[in-house]
């Protein structure tokens, strides 16, 4: 579990049925798996970080996928 990594979508990613963990007795409930921009097994799977901010290395989703949510990275520099 890392709690920096969990992540509660917006409103808009809930209304375009982002993956949620929909156990509500999980202390997870209601975060969000989304992609990072590794690739996984192929050009065509990205690895996620699940619900709990665990990276799944193994496995992933396929880009085709509409389920899994995306978090813009940005860089910004303090100076």
């Amino acid at each position: 579990m890392d709690k920096l990594r969990q992540c509660a979508p917006t409103e808009y990613a809930k209304n375009r049925n982002c993956l949620l963990d929909d156990n509500a007795s999980s202390e997870y409930y209601g975060n969000c798996r989304w992609w990072l921009r590794t690739p996984s097994f192929g050009s065509d799977v990205i690895i996620d970080v699940a619900a709990s901010g665990i990276i799944k290395v193994t496995g992933g989703f396929s880009i085709g996928g509409s389920m899994i949510a995306v978090r813009p990275a940005i860089w910004i520099d303090a100076e």
